[in-house]
């Protein structure tokens, strides 16, 4: 496969034709049924990471058979998105849903158009955790076991119905914050992970050409009002085809275009060819922290007349880098300094353990905004898609770890998985105007020897060019935390890092120190002049990012929370443990006689401090 990079003249062509090749199918939703095989074997199986051989893998029907899914005892009703934690926990948290882990089975009946007999068919899955082993007809077609990030299958199916079924293996985890210790599988360590089994995201069927688009991204450049397209297309045939590609950008908001068509006719050899193709709008609105303004990338292919496929990629005119390393460093959006102030978040989620809804992404976008940040962190664990949706449209940076990176040590095995979920994430994200920072490990780069085994190191130095070349536009860090040096721009593995558009590997310029254990909430002593004041920082020459700042806590409100759970319908994987401390601390209250003082719990919530309620809560 090879790149061609396009600057060609800007062709005022109409589009002819209707888009006739590509379909696109959603099969997330209702109508999955869900069985745990509490029977099936899984814990000495073989891990296998991409990519796989099919035909080489062991085939793992249900225990008792593939009739076992017509009537087995104990499936529920489910959608996609699911977890099994969130359908069959009983809502009292960790310890109850421990032993949900092991084999489960999501299955549904799928149609097949009658077009698709000309048509490649695959299925394309957002995120599963843990190894997904994917069914068509009791037909294995589908295998993955990185875990939380996007993957596909190609189908071979006649038009009609069939039956889809995957085999979900959850291997355990962390239901805390987390993503170190060993998380052992059969004879090798799989990257540790948020410890739930089910789909983390959506999926679709989808039918195209055979030359047809397999990615497109837009890539953001130094001058904000110029963007690059890069378009992927696949020709499985044997012989060159030749098809036109059609860029155009138009704004969200309006649906003007901003930029003129540009046609390109380009040649695809045998396996296919990526194409670049420039786009200036130089008055095109900004995408920034007030105004996030969005625009469309809208790219047709085209055989002769007919249009052959659409796509369209969101995406925003905006820049965002680290300038002035060396002499005045700084964070730049769009030419202007801005001021990072952000927070973490775990990745869990209400009812649902390991995914968020639309409503529950666009709350934490927005609550995050009316608190004053203008970031937060996917924290040791990878992101969603939905939420990143939802930081473009109201404006929010973010900053992304994969999760469990460091935990593999050595293990060929783990490190193949760990490099491979980095990859996808940056695949996965590249037109996201919000995602701004990759960093690959939370505190622990030294954890399993990588401060005394430069092979190690290296493996790690490595992943860390790979991700960068996938998509140079963005700022990539080794880890968070730990900084030894004392001197401004002293050289130290814990600051390697990689700018936008500079493949150098620098081992200085980026100061990151945690002060989790910080002064929890404001005190005056925070503030005493210009010259004395928490924080302050001499280093003017280095980035000087602090990933962790002095947490904040207060106590849950509780009486929100239950009314939040009687809407749900069900308690997901914790939400009795809110009902069982809302009714305790209503007892409490009555028995007490303080409902005049305290007419709802979360009144008397809202005057304790968290580590008080956690005490009375345990009481």
């Amino acid at each position: 496969m090879r790149t061609i990079t396009i600057t060609a003249t800007f062709l005022l062509l109409p589009l002819l034709g209707a888009a006739e090749g590509r379909q696109e199918i959603d099969l997330s939703g209702p109508g999955w049924k869900l069985w745990r095989d509490a029977e099936a074997a899984w814990k000495d199986d073989d891990i296998i990471p991409p990519p796989v051989d099919l035909a080489t893998l062991p085939l793992h029907p249900p225990t008792g058979g593939w009739a076992t899914l017509d009537h087995a005892a104990g499936a529920v009703a489910c959608a996609v998105p699911g977890t099994v934690e969130e359908y069959l926990g009983d809502g009292g948290g960790p310890d109850s849903v421990k032993d949900l882990q092991g084999v489960s089975w999501f299955w549904r009946t799928i149609d097949i158009p009658a077009d698709a007999s000309s048509k490649r068919i695959s299925l394309e899955f957002d995120a599963v955790r843990q190894r997904a082993e994917v069914f068509l007809d009791d037909r294995l077609v589908g295998y993955d076991v990185v875990g939380m990030t996007p993957f596909g299958c190609t189908l071979t199916a006649t038009p009609g119905r069939h039956r889809l079924a995957v085999r979900i293996t959850n291997p355990g985890g962390r239901y805390d914050w987390q993503d170190e210790g060993r998380l052992a599988w059969g004879k090798h360590f799989i990257p540790m992970g948020r410890a739930f089994g089910g789909f983390a995201g959506g999926l679709k069927l989808v039918l195209r050409e055979p030359v047809s688009c397999e990615d497109a991204w837009v890539r953001n450049t130094p001058d904000p009002h110029a963007v690059v397209v890069t378009v992927t297309i696949a020709n499985p045939g044997p012989t060159p085809v030749t098809r036109d590609v059609l860029v155009e950008a138009l704004a969200v908001d309006g649906g003007a275009s901003v930029t003129a068509p540009l046609t390109k006719t380009v040649t695809i050899p045998p396996g296919g060819t990526t194409v670049e193709i420039p786009l200036n709008a130089p008055q095109a609105a900004l995408w920034d922290l007030e105004h996030p303004r969005l625009h469309t990338a809208r790219i047709t292919l085209r055989e002769g007349t007919r249009v052959a496929e659409v796509l369209t990629r969101t995406f925003g005119f905006r820049w965002f880098a680290p300038e002035g390393v060396g002499e005045n460093a700084m964070f730049r959006l769009n030419g202007q300094r801005v001021m990072i102030r952000t927070a973490i978040s775990w990745g869990f989620w209400p009812i649902t353990g390991l995914y968020p809804t639309p409503a529950m992404a666009e709350r934490q976008v927005r609550v995050a905004k009316e608190l004053g940040l203008n970031m937060l962190n996917f924290h040791r664990s990878p992101g969603h898609t939905v939420v990143l949706d939802e930081a473009d449209r109201q404006g929010l940076l973010y900053f992304q770890e994969p999760g469990g990176y460091v935990s593999v040590g050595e293990d060929p095995v783990g490190q193949a998985l760990a490099r491979e979920r980095v990859m996808r994430l940056v695949r996965r994200d590249r037109s996201h105007p919000s995602m701004i920072i990759y960093n690959f490990i939370n505190e622990g780069w030294f954890r399993w020897g990588a401060d005394k085994n430069p092979a190690l190191l290296a493996v790690h130095r490595s992943d860390l060019q790979a991700a960068h070349a996938l998509d140079p536009s963005r700022t990539y860090v080794y880890t968070s935390a730990w900084i030894k040096s004392k001197k401004d721009m002293e050289e130290e593995p814990a600051k390697m890092h990689l700018r936008p558009y500079d493949t150098t590997v620098h081992m200085n310029g980026w100061f990151d120190n945690h002060r989790a254990t910080g002064p929890m909430v404001y005190r005056p002593v925070i503030y005493k002049g210009p010259d004395e004041f928490y924080a302050r920082t001499t280093n003017l020459k280095e980035i000087i990012y602090h990933g962790e700042e002095g947490a904040m806590s207060s106590p849950p409100r509780l009486d929100a929370i239950v009314k939040e759970l009687d809407a749900a319908g069900r308690p997901g994987w914790d939400g009795a443990v809110y009902r069982q401390w809302q009714a305790a601390f209503a007892s409490f209250l009555d028995r007490k006689g303080l409902r005049s003082a305290y007419p709802t719990v979360d009144d008397l919530c809202q005057t304790m401090s968290r580590p008080s309620f956690e005490h009375q809560a345990r009481k």
